[in-house]
């Protein structure tokens, strides 16, 4: 009844399949991204003591339920000064939960869930210098995706990462110290393991992501303002996060998140219950 494709690997019997799971470094919220998959599993067998045979199964699974979805004709619209620049065709909020599950042969399990506020902007790609629009020949503008995936507990509390967030394409790319997952259809340097430099479509998707973020938390219902602290790089650890290797364009995107929020998140003064905009807030000298 079911559909689905089956890999079968071979390795020497040195390999620890469980060990090979781990350097995988597969991540289950790749399936948020994934349009037809919804559920993977990696089994490993192996020989164990006394030539009898051990496997160990990984499975992730994605659970998800649309929150909104929203369109250019819809109240409001995308206009305003937060998403300037921005043409955006559609707006979807889902509650994601990523499953994670590991099963022992020789018996055990264990299963934990990670719960994400996904916001996923479907945006409209800008024509080439040039390019003129006014033949009806010419092809009708491209489209792309730029996801972000915001982590909350159970009860949908915002939750600060403790390692922080992956950056994607579809598969995990990297980790840049991020609170927040980042999804996009970036190109990749030649290993997967970071988001080229030398294309000029990537620095257009990662100058898009500020608006984007402060448009996604601000708009929704169980996050708002307050849930900026939760989000929020630490701009020195992001430079110096040795698993991406410190690259100049997440720093730079990092400090780009912290100027954007400073026109939108309040915070607070020594006049309790006041609160001014982050630009505006003074620090009284000690």
């Amino acid at each position: 009844g079911g559909g689905g494709t089956l890999l079968v690997c071979p390795f020497a019997s040195r390999v620890r399949g469980t060990d090979l799971l781990r350097d995988f470094e597969f991540d289950g919220l790749s399936l948020a991204f994934l349009k037809n998959l919804e559920k993977i599993s990696f089994v490993s067998h192996a020989a164990a003591d006394g030539g009898a045979s051990a496997s160990t199964t990984q499975e992730y699974r994605v659970e998800r339920s649309v929150v909104f979805e929203h369109g250019p004709g819809d109240e409001g619209g995308f206009g305003g000064s937060m998403l300037k620049g921005i043409h955006i065709v559609a707006h979807e909020l889902s509650n994601c939960t990523i499953v994670e599950r590991v099963e022992q042969s020789t018996g055990g399990s264990t299963e934990t869930r990670r719960h994400y506020r996904l916001h996923r902007y479907t945006i409209r790609q800008f024509r080439p210098t040039g390019a003129v629009a006014s033949s009806s020949s010419a092809p009708p503008d491209k489209t792309t995706t730029i996801s972000l995936a915001f982590p909350v507990s159970e009860q949908l509390a915002p939750q600060r990462s403790a390692s922080g967030e992956l950056v994607f394409a579809y598969l995990p790319v990297t980790a840049v110290g991020l609170g927040f997952a980042l999804h996009a259809d970036f190109e990749l340097v030649a290993s997967r393991q970071d988001v080229s430099d030398g294309h000029s479509g990537n620095h257009v998707l990662l100058a898009r992501v500020p608006k984007l973020f402060v448009h996604a938390v601000l708009n929704d219902p169980v996050l708002g303002e307050e849930a900026f602290a939760a989000y929020l790089p630490d701009s020195e650890a992001v430079r110096k996060e040795n698993r991406s290797g410190g690259g100049r364009k997440w720093h730079t995107l990092a400090l780009a998140l912290h100027h954007e929020t400073k026109s939108w998140m309040m915070v607070p003064t020594e006049d309790a219950p006041e609160k001014v905009r982050r630009k505006n807030a003074v620090l009284r000298p000690a």
